[in-house]
């Protein structure tokens, strides 16, 4: 008995090395500024980053800190509700025990200036959520959630899933500012942006070459139902649904996901594109849509064929610190705009020109000749 004892607790123990501790260290802050497309700026609630060794307060945001882990790390999550209200972390999805659902009727909620720990283990890869879940229709809607990824093989979806070379995380949710008896949310976000604040930042577009794949984790904490609309030269396929495999995959130009899912699309175009795939918010209180945000998608190509019937040739795409341009045209007028449309500059030149473009952000450039518009990528 002494021996099968022994042989227990040596198998136990060389489990607990073999799993990959992660501590997170999540703080709530109640009194938090958001600024909104319209230039509003509201009050909302929301999770944060803080110090252990200093109980410094870091970065706190709307969404909240974007979790990542990978399959077999043993996660602890350290909570710390330094506000005046109850509030608890609810890990949506991943397969917990009851003690660390976050729920408080069936759990228990983390009182005001309290603190505690959540663990779990992460099994398989997929998306997942994480809100409290204090009168979660309040909470929620001010601010308090966040998305984690739990990732499997390098590059590769799920163990015998497909690969992909890089991949975007969007997280869907509306916001009500201020709580009253309008049933309709004051503001429709994706990643905590709306309307032209979508394609502020680089992090939050997609650069892909053609013929490449690329994964997008798709995410859905409001209360309103999401259309994601994909362009055909996408070629987008949804391969697993809330954290697992789906049976079979499909090709879709369109993917309703409802509150609380979450969903794989892998996309792999075959040619240039440069636009948008549509994010529709439709009331699940009547059938209409409220808003329509966009995810802005740029293809490049994956080289540019110098062919002798193209006037004027721009490369390389990407490009990093020179960009050479050349036209057959005499006096021909280039104007270089961003993503947002604004002009950045105008060109009139002919023959071979190289410019330094060191100090321009990365991101895509569109090169506007004739009736013709070039992108160019600028990364580093």
């Amino acid at each position: 008995m002494k021996k099968i004892l022994l042989i227990f607790l040596m198998v136990l123990s060389l489990h607990s090395l073999a799993q990959n501790v992660k501590h997170v260290f999540l703080y709530t802050k109640m009194d938090a500024k958001h600024t909104f497309y319209d230039g509003t700026k509201a009050e909302v609630w929301v999770y944060g980053y803080y110090d252990p060794a200093t109980h410094q307060k870091l970065s706190a945001s709307l969404p909240g800190p974007f979790l990542e882990f990978n399959v077999g790390d043993s996660v602890i999550i350290h909570f710390w509700n330094d506000t005046g209200e109850p509030h608890t972390i609810h890990l949506h999805g991943l397969d917990v025990d009851q003690p660390n659902d976050g729920v408080p009727n069936t759990s228990y909620a983390v009182a005001a200036f309290d603190s505690t720990t959540y663990h779990f283990n992460t099994d398989h890869p997929g998306n997942f959520l994480y809100h409290c879940h204090v009168h979660t229709s309040i909470h929620l809607q001010k601010g308090m959630y966040g998305g984690i990824r739990v990732w499997g093989n390098p590059n590769q979806l799920f163990s015998g899933g497909p690969y992909f070379y890089q991949s975007s995380d969007f997280i869907a949710s509306d916001v009500y500012t201020n709580w009253n008896t309008d049933i309709f949310q004051d503001y429709f976000l994706i990643n905590g942006m709306q309307n032209q604040q979508t394609g502020m930042y680089q992090q939050d577009i997609i650069y892909v070459e053609e013929d490449t794949s690329y994964l997008l984790n798709l995410f859905n904490i409001g209360y309103s139902i999401t259309d994601f609309i994909f362009p055909n030269e996408l070629n987008a396929v949804v391969h697993s649904s809330d954290g697992r495999p789906l049976p079979s995959i499909h090709q879709t130009d369109s993917l309703r996901i409802y509150p609380g899912e979450r969903y794989s699309v892998i996309i792999k175009p075959s040619m240039y594109y440069n636009g948008t795939i549509d994010v529709k918010y439709k009331s699940m209180f009547e059938d209409q849509y409220h808003h329509t945000n966009q995810i802005w998608v740029n293809i490049f190509p994956s080289e540019i064929k110098e062919e002798k019937s193209i006037s004027t040739i721009i490369y390389p795409n990407p490009a990093s610190e020179y960009l050479t341009v050349e036209s057959l045209i005499k006096d021909q007028e280039i104007t270089v705009f961003d993503t947002q449309g604004k002009i950045l500059t105008q060109l009139i030149f002919g023959g071979k020109n190289t410019y330094d473009i060191s100090n321009w952000k990365p991101g895509t450039y569109y090169f506007k000749i004739g009736n013709e518009i070039k992108p160019i990528v600028i990364s580093r």
